[in-house]
Order: C-alpha cells, then structure tokens, then sequence
C-alpha cells in the first residue's frame, strides 16, 4: 500500500505556506490564500496515489508559473481521465521585471521571481515531504529566458530554491511541446 510508504503525517502543517521574506508584494492576499487551498487540493491528490509513480512538471513562463503532477506513465485515449492530473498556476509575470534595454532580470529586485522561487520551493517541500523522488520533479523555461543574458544566473537562482534541475526549452521544443498538449485535450 502505497500510504504506509509516505511520511507520517497529513495536512498543510507539514509545510509552513508563507513567504519567506517580509515582501509580500508579489503574491496578493487573496492569492496566497487560494494557493493554501491549491496546497491542500495537492495533499488530496497525493493521497490517493502512489507518489513513487508520480512526476511534477514546473513550467516557468513569461507571464505564470504552472505545475503539472501526473502518472510517470501517460495515460491511453482509452484510459485518460482528468482526475489523474493535478494542476496549479499563479500569475508572476518575470517578463515585467524583464529589463528590455539590458536583456537581463535583477535577481535581487524581480518580485515576480522571488514569487516563483515560492511557489517551486513550497510545492517541492509538500511533493518531497509526500514521497515524490526528487528525480521525479523537473523544471523547464520558456520564452523569457532565453531572451536573458545572464540566464545561466538566474536558471541557478531558481534551481537553488526550488532543489531539483532544470532547463530552458529551445524555442522549437516549446512550440513542439505546446502542440502536443492541445492535441492530447481534444
């Protein structure tokens, strides 16, 4: 039973949900408490599945960053069902903060990365904590890196918080990637 392999313990007070700084400006109230509520949704999920065959795909974007968690193994036409997924995304739009005449992000003043590095190291503490293999959880950039000339600065800012790997997509494996999803929802 997959249960008995998972931490004792249930509930979000296994990972403190609050910002780590004093700046709260990049997560608004009433987002920070529907995360709490995405957080628990997540719990519940993880509950009901086998976390070892789990995988957690964090997409970091120009305008939100978005977390997938599914079966490791895609499910058929015949055998796909929405309830196999959890989804989560919150608006940090990195691509305000986006410095077009440098081509760079200010690591220190981008409230909008500091509410990434949230989001990924809250999700990251509640799937570990959970039972979800580290090896198991990924991260991919899009656009808004590769724009970035000091991308290999920022992709380890991110990768330090968040504690797992990740990389930025080449623009054709985005759009590639992008195709795919809308094929496989309809």
């Amino acid at each position: 039973n997959h249960q008995n392999q998972r931490p004792k313990g249930r509930g979000i007070g296994l990972v403190k949900i609050e910002p780590r700084t004093e700046n709260r400006d990049y997560m608004p109230r009433y987002q920070l408490e529907k995360f709490k509520q995405n957080c628990e949704r997540l719990l519940g999920y993880l509950s009901r599945n086998n976390p070892r065959d789990l995988c957690a795909v964090f997409d970091i974007g120009t305008k939100a960053t978005k977390l997938l968690v599914g079966p490791k193994t895609a499910p058929t036409r015949e055998t796909w069902k929405s309830s196999a997924f959890f989804n989560d995304g919150q608006l940090f739009p990195i691509g305000t903060d986006f410095d077009l005449f440098r081509n760079r992000l200010d690591i220190k003043s981008s409230g909008a990365l500091e509410g990434v590095c949230f989001f990924l190291d809250t999700y990251q503490r509640i799937l570990s904590s959970q039972g979800v293999p580290k090896e198991n959880m990924h991260g991919v950039g899009t656009a808004v890196f590769r724009w970035m000339n000091n991308q290999d600065e920022v992709v380890n800012h991110i990768r330090k918080h968040a504690g797992f790997d990740m990389h930025v997509l080449i623009a054709e494996d985005e759009a590639s990637l992008s195709g795919r999803s809308i094929l496989h929802t309809y």
